[in-house]
């Protein structure tokens, strides 16, 4: 194919549209991701259009590129639009955090390429990545009380803090309703940092009171809700084939910590 930027290109001297055609077609050619249909069917259209340039034969090469440019370029805005439809497809309207279609596919991605490095045998023996399941307290009468308006905006702060309050290799979304699933990654799960905690302990508190600090004001009052936590490890050989058993161990293990909280208070019940 002519080098537009050769001296002994055709081109050159050249003041009809052709020689412009060329190199824009080129140009946007390039943009076009390799696993495009049709991407080859375009290269050899350039090919063709350089012989007819090169023959002289300028109008016709004119036509075929310009046909192909106004082909090209649809191509490039539909992929741009795809990937637009894409991301929304899997991001929660409500709070803009990756929603469970969003959640199961970093899940996917993340336990595969965990199962790649422990077979490459470069994965960490000792940190995880830990999966936690959050779900709100007696979220439900937030709308009761005040309305869903109120509801939503609540979902909004307490998802903001989330992600603000995130380490930078962790991953927040949103499950559905009142529940959110949080993955920390790189972590230690059994390092002890005092007497009595693990680093997850220390995490796990750290969250639960960013999600009770999230509030909302309601005629001079501030509305928030604490979170009931759980959480499944991943470990290192990925044995997770389907991850949706990853988040269902996290609610299960919530389940059982609000089950023994409940106990412990009928058992010591606050006298103050």
């Amino acid at each position: 194919m002519a080098d537009p930027s050769s001296n002994d290109d055709p081109f050159s001297g050249v003041s009809d549209m052709a020689g412009k055609a060329f190199v824009r077609a080129s140009a946007t050619h390039d943009k076009i991701p390799e696993n495009v249909p049709g991407r080859a069917q375009m290269y050899a259209t350039l090919q063709l259009a350089d012989r007819l340039i090169g023959g002289g034969q300028h109008g016709m090469a004119h036509q075929i590129l310009e046909g192909l440019n106004a082909a090209m370029e649809q191509t490039v805005a539909l992929r741009a639009k795809n990937r637009s439809l894409q991301l929304t497809s899997i991001q929660d309207r409500l709070t803009g955090l990756p929603d469970r279609a969003g959640i199961m596919r970093y899940l996917e991605n993340h336990v595969s390429k965990m199962e790649r490095k422990n077979h490459a045998g470069v994965l960490s023996s000792d940190t995880r990545s830990v999966v936690v399941f959050v779900d709100l307290k007696d979220f439900k009468s937030v709308n009761d009380t005040y309305g869903a308006q109120y509801g939503d905006a609540l979902l909004c702060a307490i998802a903001d803090t989330l992600r603000e309050n995130r380490r930078p290799d962790d991953f927040v979304g949103r499950l559905g309703g009142d529940e959110f699933i949080v993955v920390l990654n790189d972590i230690d799960p059994n390092a002890p940092i005092d007497g009595n905690n693990t680093a997850l302990d220390v995490v796990l508190e750290r969250l639960r009171y960013a999600v009770g600090r999230a509030s909302i004001n309601i005629d001079g009052q501030k509305l928030s809700r604490d979170a009931h936590i759980g959480f499944e490890v991943i470990e290192p050989d990925a044995s997770f084939k389907n991850v949706a058993s990853i988040i269902q161990r996290a609610d299960k293990n919530r389940l059982e910590k609000k089950r023994i909280a409940a106990a412990d208070a009928i058992e010591h019940p606050d006298l103050t």
